[in-house]
């Protein structure tokens, strides 16, 4: 599940863009590791993810210290069951749902830190103001890739649906950016 779960992003990372978004070591790991679930190549994964992350340039401080932050803590949770290992022997299939339940429940809480963070700041009058936010433009960019021609022409077409995005894509933005944290509070 946690490796599947990991593995989700980086799919539609090579969906989106195919091999040329590259294929990292950590990246190639996680695949592996969503195929064949294996605490140790899980693990491997995240430590790989650890090294690459602060390699890559140009380091973007929030989305790469975030990456960073996930990364340590669920590689911090997957060590001790990799460690315990060698002095239980095998460890059990309930033991290894332990170590999923506690890695999802670190990850919930750096989420919703982070989500939350993001909504704060993006809560100011220049990501609100559609002429200058980012929010239109990255809007409007996943509706010509993702959105078919067929529902653009049903709803008026592609400059129509554009000039209503390019005005709501910073409510909508903050709505999903807020939202997120609220949802990841409730169990």
């Amino acid at each position: 599940g946690y490796a599947r779960l990991l593995a989700m992003p980086q799919i539609a990372v090579l969906m989106a863009g195919g091999f040329a978004s590259g294929m990292s070591i950590s990246r190639a790991l996680l695949l592996l590791a969503a195929c064949l679930p294996s605490l140790r190549l899980v693990a491997a994964a995240h430590a790989a993810a650890i090294v690459q992350i602060p390699s890559q340039m140009p380091f973007l401080f929030c989305e790469d210290y975030w990456g960073l932050l996930l990364y340590t803590g669920g590689l911090l949770v997957l060590l001790g069951p990799i460690f315990g290992r060698r002095r239980q022997g095998v460890v059990s299939p309930l033991a290894r749902r332990a170590v999923a339940l506690e890695c999802v429940s670190v990850m919930r809480a750096q989420f919703l830190i982070i989500w939350a963070g993001v909504a704060c700041w993006k809560s100011n009058s220049s990501f609100i103001d559609h002429r200058v936010s980012c929010a239109p433009i990255l809007l409007v960019e996943l509706m010509v890739t993702w959105c078919p021609q067929v529902l653009l022409n049903a709803l008026g077409g592609a400059q129509a649906v554009a000039d209503v995005l390019v005005r709501a894509a910073p409510a909508l933005t903050l709505a999903v950016e807020g939202g997120v944290p609220v949802l990841l509070f409730w169990p």
